[in-house]
């Protein structure tokens, strides 16, 4: 009997039943499969389904070598983009010698060097945008999230870390009063965090911005960790993880985080620390979510601006959370 127009009359010998599939063999001797689904039968040739078989997985390797590529050409960007950044603190290196030696039109290098700051600050997010393309390009997502730059590892005591009360509330209040902020050009926030008598460096002022929304937010003296007169009297990204790694508050997972908490940035990738801003949340694909001072945004190349961050731009957390 045909079935849906295929074969005639033949001779079934071992015939078995695995997984909704009919096994036969034909009067040629050759295994046949018959798959039956949505009431439409289908037979075919076991070596065909064979060659099926190797053929999907041949195409596998195919979008595994596109995915390479992809790599490969991202890799090449970041190569680029580093050199751009060498060839720019060098040019920022001579100019600040050049107006330390005077004798020069101070304002015209004090121009210079904003804009070399400026495009400092836009090869950074360019570094940031090529780590978040390639990170949509990992198969192994959890390996990704945790590839960190080298950092001396999280606290001793992290898995014994606990959050102070009303750490939630006061991470929220922290970032309400940072988004007051969002879109404020350099010139805007310096000329308000100086009426306010706190400290602002002319290019330089990312941690000086994160002082200023934790002193408004809990008051200069009532930091938690006393973080203005023991840290940030001269506001720096590595005096801040100095201090946090000296009182226990350091770690490099983000899953101990809670809004409010801060994060150092690495642009690099030696170690250093480059950058700092204020955690918000982070997303399913491993990403942040920041506010920072001294970025690019709308109001400029130096501003303040709500950012996504890639994991392998970050050197590490501070969970003042956990401070009193």
């Amino acid at each position: 009997m045909a079935i849906n127009g295929i074969g005639g009359p033949s001779e079934p010998v071992n015939t078995k039943q695995a997984d909704g599939a009919k096994q036969t063999e034909n009067k040629d001797k050759k295994p046949v499969v018959t798959y039956t689904a949505n009431g439409v039968t289908k037979t075919i040739n076991e070596e065909e389904d064979s060659l099926q078989t190797f053929e999907e997985d041949d195409e596998t390797t195919n979008e595994e070598k596109i995915i390479n590529q992809r790599m490969d050409t991202c890799n090449r960007q970041l190569e680029t983009l580093y050199r751009q950044l060498d060839s720019l603190r060098a040019n920022l290196r001579s100019t600040t010698q050049q107006l330390a030696a005077g004798g020069s039109d101070i304002a015209a290098v004090m121009q210079s060097m904003q804009s070399i700051r400026s495009s400092i600050n836009s090869t950074y997010d360019n570094i940031n945008k090529v780590y978040i393309t390639m990170l949509s390009y990992e198969t192994d997502l959890e390996a990704s999230t945790m590839e960190f730059a080298s950092n001396g590892g999280i606290s001793a005591d992290a898995s014994k870390f606990k959050f102070r009360e009303g750490a939630s509330e006061d991470g929220k209040g922290v970032i309400n009063t940072a988004l007051k902020y969002d879109d404020k050009s350099q010139s805007q926030m310096k000329s308000i965090m100086q009426s306010k008598g706190y400290r602002f460096d002319d290019g330089l002022w990312c941690a000086d911005f994160v002082t200023f929304i934790l002193g408004e937010t809990y008051g200069k003296d009532n930091i938690p960790g006393d973080f203005i007169n023991t840290c940030s009297n001269t506001a720096g990204c590595g005096s801040i993880r100095s201090w946090s790694q000296g009182n226990g508050s350091w770690t490099t997972n983000p899953d101990t985080l809670q809004p409010g908490d801060l994060v150092i940035f690495d642009w690099d990738g030696d170690g250093g620390a480059s950058h700092v801003g204020i955690f918000i949340s982070k997303n399913a694909d491993g990403t942040i979510n920041t506010v920072e001072g001294n970025t690019t945004g709308a109001a400029g190349s130096s501003c303040v601006e709500t950012k996504i961050r890639a994991p392998k731009t970050i050197n590490g957390y501070v969970r003042l959370s956990g401070l009193s």
